[in-house]
């Protein structure tokens, strides 16, 4: 019975370390699956952000060269002899000045990440424009037409003016922002708010409402 009982005795201690041997094998499987899951967790996390900061970089350059396209569009279409809107629009622009200053810098950093930084000083960092030269010449060419506009139509704040004069001028949406330094699409919202506020009709061509309203008055 004795000798039973240390036979059982035994056998349970080596259970009892079998078991505990099972237990802290498991435990250190465990503790490495997690590490291999920080790991994984830490590399996936690190791969997605660079994804997304390629991608923006991406979009910025893709951005900036459009950019750049429809300066070098607008630098074509310049005439220094003819004296339409557009034109002393883009004369008080520089518009040349800068094509050149972009082509000059594009030779060599045109996918420097740079770049954006560079061309957004040029076109915007550079004197700012004078808008109340702009509007004096442009009233002398048009019956005095943008001071009528001021006075006759007092709800547009001088960011509508600006884009009111320079929808008058015939530039085109992106053309508008690129001088104000807003997406296309904005522009085509802020002339929506403008047709809003003047009790346009959806769609309708302010720059006739403006001129014919401002006939009606002079």
């Amino acid at each position: 019975m004795k000798e039973y009982l240390e036979k059982n005795f035994v056998i349970s201690m080596s259970d009892i370390k079998y078991q505990h041997q099972i237990g802290n094998l498991k435990s250190k499987l465990t503790i490495k699956i997690l590490r291999l899951l920080i790991v994984v967790l830490v590399f996936m996390i690190f791969l997605c952000a660079s994804l997304v900061f390629n991608y923006k970089q991406q979009r910025n350059l893709t951005v900036a060269n459009n950019l750049i396209l429809h300066l070098q569009k607008m630098s074509l279409e310049y005439n220094e002899q003819e004296k339409s809107l557009k034109n002393i629009v883009l004369k008080h622009f520089n518009l040349l000045k800068k094509v050149a200053l972009l082509e000059n810098y594009m030779i060599h950093n045109a996918t420097n990440s740079r770049f954006i930084k560079k061309l957004h000083e040029i076109i915007y960092d550079q004197e700012v424009m004078d808008w109340d030269s702009l509007y004096e010449t442009m009233n002398s060419l048009h019956n005095n037409l943008f001071n009528k506009i001021r006075e006759n139509f007092p709800v547009l704040n001088d960011h509508d003016f600006k884009i009111c004069c320079l929808t008058i001028a015939k530039l085109s949406n992106s053309e508008i922002g690129i001088i104000l330094n807003n997406a296309a699409s904005t522009i085509q919202y802020q002339k929506t708010y403008i047709r809003k506020k003047l009790n346009i009709p959806h769609q309708g061509n302010i720059s006739d409402f403006l001129k014919e309203r401002c006939s009606d008055n002079s």
